[in-house]
């Protein structure tokens, strides 16, 4: 009701509001998928580690903000959300790593695929190359940020993982932005969404 107050008033005003979910998510949702419990060190503002709590949350917002002519744009999957943001970057978050395992899966098809596309380092390919327990079918390929690398610029430069993992993650935003763009345009059909980068920078491990 706050938020719907707040939306009448600017309309007054004859001003449009963009919507975001701008705060940090609850502790219930902040520990995890159930069977993929994350770390107590993950970010407030992570949303892509559970997804089916987000829709829901957005579909419910879609519904309260139907009938409000002035808002704009609704800003999706949310604001400025960072995905490797805890003590050991994505791997505190398990779903994040079973979903970093399946889009390689989709994009590579077989192991060997891979393997051969990470072993083209021209430097530093033995620590880069596909290791011996990775496997995207039991989850257990390591995502950027793990691989021994001295720097994050040493990393850009040389690991082959930061093609895979950009591509990643620009397929999380996309996926996780169109389907809530669907669920808002159920009641609001035309809704806008528009959004930032998704933060992953300086969180890389």
């Amino acid at each position: 009701k706050m938020l719907q107050d707040i939306i009448r008033e600017a309309e007054r005003y004859g001003l449009g509001v963009d919507i975001d979910f701008h705060w940090g998510w609850p502790d219930w949702f902040r520990k995890g998928k159930p069977g993929y419990s994350a770390m107590k060190s993950g970010s407030k503002s992570n949303l892509y580690h559970w997804p089916e709590p987000v829709f829901t949350a957005w579909e419910k917002l879609g519904q309260e903000l139907a009938g409000m002519p002035n808002v704009v744009a609704f800003e999706v999957p949310g604001n400025e959300t960072p995905i490797g943001k805890a003590t050991n970057g994505i791997k505190s978050y398990p779903y994040l790593i079973h979903l970093w395992n399946q889009w390689l899966k989709s994009t590579y098809k077989t192991r060997n695929n891979l393997a051969t596309a990470w072993s083209s380092s021209s430097k530093y390919s033995a620590r880069y190359t596909l290791k011996k327990h990775e496997d995207f079918d039991n989850d257990s390929v390591e995502p950027l940020g793990f691989q021994g690398d001295n720097s994050p610029e040493e990393a850009y430069a040389y690991n082959p993982r930061v093609y895979d993992h950009l591509r990643w993650t620009a397929w999380m935003q996309r996926y996780f932005s169109t389907e809530i763009i669907k669920i808002i345009r159920k009641h609001r059909p035309g809704a806008v969404g528009m959004f930032q980068r998704t933060i992953e920078d300086k969180w890389d491990k």
